[in-house]
């Protein structure tokens, strides 16, 4: 009798945390290596030049991608500014059993360009941030979302989505799962354990269609 209660324990625990091991680098580059837009749904930080809220409809698509690197365009908007930049990645595989591969992340020049009515400015600007480390640390290849970390002294989370599926960033309880922020079941699941105790801030909403989507479309890129 014992023993058949810790099967059942265990098998409940199974189909609860459906845990497949850490993503290899074929699939970081089946998640970025489609050829629509990646959005960041949801992130655990904000950095301090931020004005008023964090940054939204974080965004990215691939321009390149090779056996050890990736060029992404990245735009995002911050009030009533977009700025949009290359990134240059280094690819590098897991280094051992269940490590989760890693991207090392480089920016190009950023450029600005604000509006408001039918006034409009840009800027060009070489100050930006380092290269930094990225973890891939989870895929899920059903709904097309992936969760991506960074450590600055403490581990930062960010949920990505193929812009496709954005019709799953609401949320939505379906049978058998848990109620979630999104509909990424997954993805929010692994999001929580990775940062649990982190305030969450909500990148992508329905501006990013309505506002910044227009705006991308007629961006000028820096040539870097």
């Amino acid at each position: 009798m014992n023993f058949l209660i810790i099967v059942c324990i265990l098998g409940l625990a199974s189909a609860s945390f459906d845990y497949s091991g850490r993503p290899t680098l074929a699939q970081l580059k089946a998640f970025y290596g489609t050829e629509e837009g990646i959005y960041v749904l949801r992130r655990s930080f904000k950095f301090d030049k931020e004005s008023g809220s964090a940054s939204k409809c974080i965004w990215n698509k691939k321009l390149s991608i090779s056996e050890s690197a990736m060029k992404l365009q990245e735009a995002y908007g911050d009030g009533v500014t977009v700025y949009n930049y290359n990134v240059n990645i280094e690819l590098e595989e897991g280094g051992g059993r269940d490590v989760a591969p890693t991207m090392r992340a480089t920016p190009g020049t950023r450029r600005g360009t604000m509006t408001a009515g039918n006034w409009q400015s840009g800027t060009m600007s070489t100050d930006h941030a380092g290269p930094r480390v990225y973890t891939f640390e989870f895929y899920d290849s059903l709904e097309r979302c992936a969760v991506v970390t960074f450590n600055d002294g403490i581990r930062r989370c960010e949920l990505h989505f193929w812009e496709s599926r954005k019709h799953l960033t609401k949320p939505r309880k379906t049978k058998g799962t848990p109620l979630t922020l999104s509909a990424f079941h997954n993805c929010e699941r692994e999001y929580k354990n990775l940062c649990p105790d982190a305030t969450s801030y909500t990148v992508y909403d329905e501006e990013c269609e309505s506002w910044f989507k227009p705006k991308l479309n007629n961006m000028q890129w820096p040539s870097d």
